[in-house]
């Protein structure tokens, strides 16, 4: 029910960009609160584009995953198609047959 897939390059990747700029980002942010003391707009604009660059490695990785779980299940759809198909190909088969023994009982 549940196929658990691999973590691909880019996910593994972004997993460490998106600690790289969470730590980084903080440290900054601190590091620049606490010599001026006090907040000020600079500061409220540095939190709102921090916060927004990590929003924006969530959203990426989220696509990346959706992305994947699409493929799996178009390739599931495709599967299931070709074996309805040949399905329909024996039940159309066998509708012929019937027809030609329904056409030579009436002659």
């Amino acid at each position: 029910m549940f196929n658990l897939r691999k973590t691909n390059f880019f996910e593994k990747l972004l997993l460490i960009v998106g600690i790289a700029v969470g730590v980084i980002g903080f440290y900054l942010i601190d590091k620049i609160y606490r010599a001026e003391g006090y907040l000020n707009w600079f500061m409220v604009v540095a939190i709102f584009s921090w916060l927004t660059l990590i929003f924006l490695i969530i959203i990426s990785d989220t696509n990346e995953d959706l992305k994947e779980e699409f493929v799996s299940i178009q390739r599931d759809s495709n599967d299931h198609l070709a074996k309805i198909e040949s399905l329909l190909e024996k039940v159309y088969g066998e509708l012929r047959v019937l027809t030609n023994m329904q056409i030579r009982k009436k002659k």
